[in-house]
Parts: C-alpha cells; structure tokens; sequence
C-alpha cells in the first residue's frame, strides 16, 4: 500500500517568552521540533544568540524517531524542543540524559522535563525488568504500523529465549497489531512483554510488565547472573 505524507505546518510565529530564557544556563543547545514548527524557528535562533547561546538545529521528530536529535546529542549540553506536550521532550530526555526545555510554540513559555519526572519512569522501568527476569512465557508485540514494524527483530528475541536458553524452558509468542493497547492484551497467559514497536508504549500501564526489545540486553545479562548464582 502507498503510503502518502502530507506535513500540516505552523502559519503563525512562534511565541516566545524572553524573561523565560534565562531558564536555560548551557551555552550550547540543540534545537528540535515537531515538523509542523520546523520552519517558524529562525526568531529562536536570533534570540539565542543575542544572549551567547550557540545553537545547532537538527531538524524534527518524528513519532518516537529521536535519529536527528541524537546525531548532535554529544555535541550540544541541552535540548530545546518546540512543540506541544512533553511526549516527545521525556523521551529525549531519557534517550540522551541531558537536559530538555520544552518552548510551548502557542505561549510562549519555556520549562524543562524535572530529574524528579524522569527519576519516576526510570525506577517503574528497572522495577519491570526484575519482574520480567522472573517470566517463563513472553509476548513479543509487532506493530504493523509503517515505521514500527520490526518482524525481524521480533524473531531474533524468540530465537534467544527459547534457543539459547533452553534449560530455563522459556516460551516465546508473536503478536501482531496494528493498535497495540494494554486493553487488547487481556487474557493471554504471558509473563511479560516485549515491545519491538514505539518505545513510549512501555510507559502504558500493562497488566503484565512490559520491556522494551532495546532493555531486552538487561534481561539477558540477569539470566546470567542468576546461572552463576546456581
């Protein structure tokens, strides 16, 4: 199926709270937004630089595509992220472990994702991954969705569980779907999940933990501990 995209862009300026800058203390920033305001950041850039901040746009993002922010991550010490909500501002946050100041393009003000937010998201992440170190059955979830499917990766998750472990007896199932949501998941007997598609789908709240296939390393690294303990 042909797959057309059609970017709805932002007509006005952005607004822009100068008093609010002085919130930002790094002298090197990475810009980022959502495709919509891409071509409304000039002004930012301007004010930027009146105050000796050297900026680096990298372009947008895309769904839970962070690429273009992390190919100049080592090169900036903080993100702005134009645009609205803080999906897209946490996962960056977590991704790079530098800090994110969200400019809400429609009022202008500017505030950052709080350590006290991520802090949050990391323990309920870690306190899933102990859980799912204790699973036998795992449910490795596929989106069909253009972007997200990863079949491939799905199936290499399945071969090492059920392959390079076979003392432990774990079983590995497929699930594919187009909407993946936790109240489509009820029911089936599995331990855990393992998310191969966006990787905000693991801040949902399941019924069973739920990983993400780039954490599916820690597990592993578990299992071996736990053999060297026996």
């Amino acid at each position: 199926m042909e797959i057309i995209y059609i970017p709805c862009r932002w007509k006005k300026d952005i607004k822009i709270d100068t008093k609010n800058l002085k919130k930002i203390e790094e002298r090197k920033v990475g810009i980022v937004s959502t495709i919509q305001f891409l071509d409304k950041l000039d002004s930012l850039e301007k004010i930027l630089e009146t105050r000796g901040v050297i900026s680096k746009r990298c372009g947008y993002i895309l769904g839970c595509d962070l690429t273009n922010a992390l190919k100049i991550a080592e090169d900036v010490e903080a993100f702005i992220y134009v645009g609205d909500g803080k999906f897209h501002a946490i996962g960056l946050a977590l991704e790079t472990n530098k800090k994110v100041y969200i400019l809400d393009p429609k009022s202008g003000k500017i505030f950052r994702v709080t350590d006290e937010e991520l802090n949050k998201i990391k323990k309920r992440r870690r306190a899933k991954l102990l859980k799912a170190a204790l699973g036998k059955r795992f449910g490795i979830l596929i989106s069909s969705k253009s972007g997200q499917f990863n079949l491939e990766k799905a199936l290499e998750i399945k071969n090492i569980l059920e392959e390079k472990f076979k003392e432990k007896k774990l079983k590995a199932f497929l699930f594919i779907g187009e909407e993946i949501k936790p109240e489509n998941l009820l029911g089936f007997e599995v331990d855990v999940w393992i998310n191969t598609a966006c990787p905000r789908l693991v801040d949902d709240y399941f019924d069973k933990p739920i990983i993400n296939a780039e954490e599916f390393i820690e597990i592993l690294e578990i299992f071996k501990l736990i053999q060297k303990k026996c």
